[in-house]
């Protein structure tokens, strides 16, 4: 069979728009579900905020290989930054930002173009934006110029970043946020989503990695099975204290992260169903090993159904939605 060159072509570029496509709605579903949840969790960052706009913009430059030809034809880039997804209830959303906009000028100054523009901007943005401090950008909207004054917004400094990789896993690493895709595909609700998210936060909030590293010198940050969802430590000579820390981390991550996830007004009540979920792809996680680096899925849905409980009657005592200090576990020495 001879094959067509030109049908084969106009293939090729077909399942390459769609896969730019679908990279997109998995970084904007992550962009959305973080937001609430990187708000909610400024008062636990011990002052490490960032301001945060929500806007989602490309030109053609920030795209390589096969995937730069269909970005420029599937969006119409060029050479100007052009806004591709604003997110929803964020500040571009209330200062009426839309899909399209052209970005011209950040307070009277040149928005950057050509190569390199989104990182450039990114730059401008981290130096001369303030939380809460209105600024004026300029975009360029069906030919004609136009202004949108907008207030940044303050969020924790963490910075989501998706993983290609396609195993229900996500980790943490102090200042960073990595989601594979697999666990955005493993999460079918945005609330399960928002229940991973806030477990990480909770991890670097609690500087769970640099207690690792602390404490043992030697330790990296390595992939952990599909079930997992946290930090271990993945060198020899410190393999064994890690795995008796880890799971004390996994347990205090689930039970701030609820409360972190509380704070944005989201439900909770079926954040622990996650862990019956996982339990139906690894059941080896069912029951308690030794040397595990994370509680048994039983376990972590029993404490969760506990935490909701503890929070749901914060709620209607009209109590400060704040984790309990942190409990000691007991040495088997201890009476």
């Amino acid at each position: 069979m001879v094959i067509d060159p030109g049908r084969l072509e106009s293939e090729r570029h077909h399942q390459w728009t769609i896969a730019l496509e679908s990279q997109l709605f998995d970084q904007m579903r992550l962009q959305r579900v973080a937001f609430p949840i990187l708000q909610a969790a400024v008062p636990y960052s011990g002052g490490h905020v960032r301001p945060y706009l929500g806007l989602y913009y490309a030109n053609k430059y920030s795209f390589t290989g096969d995937f730069q030809e269909s970005a420029e034809k599937q969006f119409g880039l060029g050479e100007k930054l052009k806004v591709l997804e604003v997110v929803p209830n964020s500040p571009a959303e209330m200062a009426r930002f839309e899909k399209g906009d052209l970005l011209l000028k950040l307070d009277g100054k040149a928005v950057p173009e050509g190569e390199n523009a989104a990182a450039k901007l990114a730059i401008v943005l981290q130096r001369d934006l303030v939380s809460g401090e209105k600024v004026m950008v300029t975009v360029l909207r069906d030919g004609d110029p136009l202004d949108l004054p907008i207030t940044p917004a303050a969020i924790a400094d963490y910075t989501l970043l998706l993983s290609s990789k396609q195993s229900v896993n996500a980790k943490a690493t102090g200042k960073k946020i990595i989601i594979n895709r697999g666990m955005l595909r493993f999460a079918e609700t945005d609330t399960e989503l928002t229940y991973v998210i806030s477990h990480e936060v909770a991890h670097n909030v609690m500087q769970h990695v640099r207690a690792v590293i602390t404490n043992y010198t030697l330790g990296t940050l390595v992939d952990i099975a599909a079930a997992s969802v946290g930090v271990i430590t993945g060198n020899a000579v410190g393999a064994a204290a890690a795995y008796s820390r880890a799971p004390s981390f996994e347990s205090e991550a689930d039970y701030v992260g609820l409360y972190i996830m509380a704070r944005t007004g989201l439900p909770i009540d079926d954040a622990a169903n996650f862990w019956r979920r996982i339990a139906a792809i690894d059941p080896g996680g069912i029951q308690k090993r030794i040397l595990a680096t994370h509680p048994a899925s039983p376990e972590r849905f029993v404490a969760l159904e506990d935490t909701i409980n503890e929070i749901k009657l914060k709620i209607a005592s009209g109590l400060p939605l704040d984790p309990e200090p942190r409990r000691k576990e007991k040495s088997k020495g201890d009476r």
